[in-house]
């Protein structure tokens, strides 16, 4: 009876590791779609500058934006004028 218990004990905790290691793969893929840098939409093939540009919206869980959210880069001598923050393909959504 005692090795009964201890198999079945053994057998929980490794079938419990391998829901947990399946679902932290799946939320894994999910965060690479979420935190892959493209490029704008309006960027032209004469760019010859690239930046990375970081949005932080809050620390909460459900602290995200689905906003349209522009910026305007400015520099010593002139400024990019309003530039969207979306490559036109995938709907934008910030979270932190």
């Amino acid at each position: 009876h005692e090795n009964a218990a201890v198999f079945s004990t053994v057998m929980v905790i490794l079938g419990l590791y391998i829901i947990a290691a399946v679902w932290t793969r799946r939320t894994d893929k999910q965060d690479l779609i979420k935190w892959t840098a493209s490029p704008l939409m309006d960027n032209l093939p004469i760019d010859t500058y690239h930046y990375l540009i970081t949005v932080h919206t809050g620390v909460g869980k459900e602290a995200g934006s689905t906003s349209n959210i522009s910026f305007v880069m400015s520099g010593e001598s002139s400024d990019s004028g309003v530039r969207k923050l979306s490559d036109g393909k995938i709907q934008v959504s910030v979270y932190n």
